[in-house]
Parts: structure tokens; sequence; C-alpha cells
């Protein structure tokens, strides 16, 4: 089995050492290196556009992140199968950076470093952590546990899914247009397919 590592990013030596400990049949190649192209399987993090197409043996596509927007923003991307990454702990981690994100401007710290940096002391009129709703586009396994962490902690939760979704902490909106009006922070995890 060839596989190939696809990374605008670099060649992700790691990935390469610990894969080839848990698959040592495997052989391993990071594109550009002319093998890759011969790869079974492409593990990817940010292709290039037109990379995959190049691959006549392919016979999955495996994003080494939770997202495959940019895999599937890919024109030319071959019909193969696609699969992601899918792990509790990446989703509870990125619902902490999403609450840190909410804090950090719902307390004003934008405004505060950049006064602080001339020297500026200026006390911002607070608001009430009920008046800032915030909407999520996409209630998959990070969108999901996004709005329950934002919840335990007060905040109005709004969401907009492509299926049905019963949450308890959640306002469901019918149309991303409604939840983005009616929320004062937005965030989106959905992916855009085509």
């Amino acid at each position: 089995m060839d596989i190939a590592i696809v990374s605008r990013l670099g060649k992700l030596e790691f990935m390469a050492q610990a894969l080839s400990e848990a698959l040592p049949e495997a052989r391993f190649f990071h594109w550009p290196e002319p093998e890759a192209l011969s790869a079974d399987i492409a593990l990817c993090w940010a292709p290039e556009p037109g990379v995959l197409a190049r691959m006549p043996n392919l016979r999955l596509i495996h994003s080494i992140g939770a997202g495959v927007d940019s895999i599937l923003a890919d024109p030319h991307l071959p019909p193969v199968p696609i699969c992601r990454i899918r792990d509790e702990g990446l989703a509870r981690a990125m619902a902490d950076y999403v609450l840190w994100s909410v804090l950090y401007f719902h307390r004003q710290f934008d405004r505060v470093i950049v006064n602080a940096g001339q020297h500026i002391w200026h006390r911002y009129e607070q608001r009430a952590r009920e008046k800032m709703r915030v909407g999520i586009m996409g209630l998959g396994s990070i969108g999901s546990e996004v709005a329950s962490v934002l919840s335990q902690h007060g905040y109005p939760v709004s969401g907009w899914a492509r299926s049905r979704k019963d949450m308890l902490v959640l306002t469901s909106m019918p149309a991303m247009r409604n939840c983005r009006i009616s929320s004062k922070v937005q965030m989106c995890w959905s992916a855009c397919f085509r």
C-alpha cells in the first residue's frame, strides 16, 4: 500500500514516522515527490487544487483534520471516498477555543489590548452575557459541543444545521440567514458541499 502525505504546509514528517510504526508494510511519500502520484491513499491537510486528480490509483482521500473544506473546494476533485477525523478531544478543544474567543470579544479585550499599547486605560461598558447570543452554523460533532459549552457558560445559542437537531441548549433556526441576523457572534462549522 502506497500512501501520499499531501499538504501545502510542508512534509508533515511527524505523520510519516508515526504511521510507519503503525503500518510497517506501507510505503509513504510526500507530495511533490514523483512517487506520491502512484499512491492508493492520500492523507491531506489543505492540498493544492488539482493534485489529487493527478493520482490515478487513488482509492481514499483522508483529511488529517476534522474539516474537509479545503479538499471539497478543489474543482478537480476525483470521485473517491473522503474521510476525516472525528475525535471527542478535538471537539472539546475547539469548544474551549470558541469560548475563549467569545469571551475575548464579549469582554472587549481586543480594545483593551490596543489601548494598553498606547497607555490608555479606559473601562468599557460591560454587556450581560445573556444579551450576547452566539450563532453556530453547522451542528455536527464540533458545533454541537461548542453549543453545549457556550450554553453551560450562560450564553444563549442559536444554531443552524442541514438536518434536524434536538438540543436542549439551542434555539434552532430554520434558515442560516435567521441565525446570522439574531446573533451578536457567529461561528461557522459547516462544510460547503458541492
